[in-house]
Formats: C-alpha cells, sequence, structure tokens
C-alpha cells in the first residue's frame, strides 16, 4: 500500500485507519471485510467502524451476496463529492458560530473593555482569516501590508490571489495599502488599493482593522504571530488614521 496516498487521504479529513480501508478496497475490488483488514493491515473490529465512517462519507458501499456482505470503494472521483460536503459543513458551522457570537455579545457588558489575544503560526494566522470571512458584522477592512514581506515568508494560498483572498474580498469592502518595490496590483476588482514606497521607512507588520478588531501580523522567517486587539476605541482610531493616509497619498 503506497503511504503517501495513505497521508495524502488524511490531509482531507479521512482518519489513517479509514484511508487504509479504503485504499485497501479499492485496490481488491469487491471483497469481506475480513478481506480488506488483511489488506489494510488494520484489526477487524477497527475495519469495520472504517467501512460504517466510509459509508457515511459516501465512499464505500456495501451488497448482499448469499450470508456474506461484500464492501466495494467508490470511484475515486466521489473525493470530490466527499470535500464539497466538507466544505459546506465548515461554512454552515461558520454562519452558526457567527450568530452564537452576536448572541454572545449583546449579554456582554457596555463599559469599554480592551481583549488581546495572540495566535502563533499559520494556523492562527489562517483562524484569523476564517474569522473574517465569517463574520457578517463586518462593514469594511482596513489593512496596511509589506507585500513583498507577505508574499515571501507565508504560504500562497493565504496570501495575495488564493481563494481565501478573494472569498473574503466577495464578502467585505477592503482597503488596502501595500508597501512594496515593484508597480505590481492585485487583479482583484473588489480590493481599493494604493501603493507606496518604502521612503518613509518599511512597514514591519501588517495592520488589518474590521469591526472592533485591529489586528497586527508579524512575520519572521519561521512563522507569522498574530496579535488581536479587541477595542471598538482603538479600531476607531486606527480607521481615522488609516483613512488620514488614505485621502492624503
Amino acid at each position: 500500500m503506497d503511504d503517501s496516498l495513505v497521508k495524502e487521504l488524511i490531509e482531507i479529513g479521512l482518519t489513517e485507519k479509514e484511508a487504509r480501508v479504503y485504499l485497501a478496497a479499492l485496490e481488491l475490488g469487491s471483497a469481506t471485510a475480513q478481506q480488506i483488514a488483511a489488506k489494510a493491515t488494520v484489526e477487524r473490529p477497527s475495519t469495520y467502524l472504517a467501512i460504517e465512517a466510509l459509508k457515511k462519507k459516501g465512499l464505500v458501499s456495501d451488497t448482499k451476496s448469499g450470508k456474506k456482505i461484500i464492501f466495494k470503494a467508490g470511484d475515486p472521483k466521489l473525493l470530490n463529492y466527499y470535500i464539497e460536503c466538507e466544505k459546506r459543513k465548515v461554512l454552515n458551522r461558520g454562519k452558526k458560530v457567527s450568530e452564537i457570537i452576536k448572541s454572545l455579545q449583546t449579554n456582554k457588558g457596555s463599559d469599554e473593555e480592551v481583549h488581546v489575544g495572540m495566535l502563533k503560526g499559520y494556523e492562527g494566522l489562517s483562524a484569523h482569516q476564517d474569522l473574517v470571512i465569517y463574520s457578517d458584522d463586518i462593514d469594511q477592512i482596513c489593512e496596511v501590508v509589506n507585500l513583498d514581506r507577505s508574499s515571501a515568508t507565508i504560504p500562497p494560498e493565504l496570501v495575495g490571489e488564493s481563494d481565501i483572498r478573494r472569498e473574503i474580498t466577495a464578502r467585505h469592502k477592503v482597503f488596502s495599502i501595500k508597501q512594496t518595490e515593484t508597480s505590481k496590483t492585485t487583479s482583484n476588482s473588489l480590493v481599493n488599493e494604493k501603493l507606496i514606497s518604502k521612503k518613509c521607512g518599511e512597514i514591519d507588520a501588517s495592520l488589518h482593522v474590521h469591526g472592533d478588531n485591529s489586528v497586527f501580523t508579524v512575520n519572521n522567517d519561521k512563522e507569522p504571530t498574530v496579535v488581536v486587539i479587541e477595542s471598538k476605541a482603538i479600531a476607531s482610531t486606527l480607521k481615522a488614521l488609516f483613512f488620514s493616509a488614505w485621502n492624503n497619498h
């Protein structure tokens, strides 16, 4: 069994045992649970559990042949269907979280409070982007970005013209001040952007202001650090400074 395929299936959401059982069933064609377990080198009880999970994902089917139950792996193209189902589940969870957040915020005290949180690594950066995507109460996003530094240190799927970036700009109005040594601009017509040079100094930390959140991202050679400040006063002050620079550029 190709271990690299097992790893790839794990990356899209299957457990290791589910991946091994699916690949074994795919190689065998039609087989009993006992045959699949032997091929996958997975204990039979775990094989049955994996098969049931794969059936729910639409990746395995079964038929009765006499007293035996025969299992068959679905066409690999069904993995696309599985991924789309998972995307819908995540989207629905995101919408549900937004509803819960709104309900919780109505119960917050009226006094201005400042909350500071820190997210480490690319997972933290991705988590912040998910928060932006699924927030319905964001009217606009103001960002200041060192485009050269971000492009050099952050995976391309998290910056630039990625699907995540396009989804954010499709849902929210984005004003972007970008510092770069080139004259290259984004091809995304939904982004209002202006370019600045490094004559007045280099931008070392990216800034994104949306809603009551001010988010600073520091990129280094190892991994980004994301600092989130939740404060209406700080956010409104930074927005005022941002549009002052925007209007005078």
